[in-house]
């Protein structure tokens, strides 16, 4: 819980970071497409997620990096876990998770402030010997909204397999936010 509410802090300060350094003008009303003065924006360039997941199967909160153009998004994410037990006998355990992920935008969010879109990714992680190695497949459903060309607030809904070594195949449906940022 400790470990939840340190990462939904740090993202907020983020947050806040990113909506003050990175502020651009107002929004255009025309349909055309945003220009990004070479100065970021929607255009291709950079992109950073945080996202808040919870599904059946848990909850986490990993990190991507990646690539974004107009429509699409090519980003990774990593999710490092890091369980203190309550009990002293059992030990700590740790785990690193891989998410390629690729996003497509039915609308370009650098003509429509809120945009919707498709996501798949692939999970594929690792751990000590309490951590289960976990391969999966996920996508889902989801909107975005950008308050400015740099900065935006996503959900979506989620359907998720994974199959790990103690559990077996298993199939989690849920939904999760993303604080995103383009540069």
């Amino acid at each position: 819980m400790k470990t939840a509410l340190r990462s939904i802090a740090i993202t907020a300060l983020l947050t806040l970071f990113a909506s003050s350094a990175f502020a651009a003008p107002p929004r255009s009303t025309s349909s055309a497409p945003r220009s990004t003065g070479g100065g970021g924006g929607l255009g291709d360039g950079i992109a950073l997620k945080f996202d808040f997941v919870g599904t059946n199967l848990g909850a986490n909160t990993p990190v991507f990096f990646g690539y974004a153009s107009d429509q699409f998004v090519f980003l990774v994410g990593l999710n490092f876990n890091y369980t203190i037990p309550d009990d002293d006998d059992a030990d700590n355990t740790m785990g690193l998770t891989l998410e390629p992920t690729l996003r497509y935008y039915l609308e370009s969010p650098a003509v429509a402030k809120l945009s919707p879109f498709l996501e798949g990714e692939l999970t594929l992680g690792t751990g000590s010997d309490e951590v289960p190695t976990v391969f999966g497949l996920g996508g889902g459903v989801g909107v975005a909204y950008y308050f400015n060309p740099n900065f935006g607030l996503s959900g979506m809904g989620t359907l998720r397999f994974a199959n790990t070594e103690d559990v077996g195949s298993t199939i989690g449906i849920g939904g999760k936010a993303s604080v995103e940022f383009r540069f």
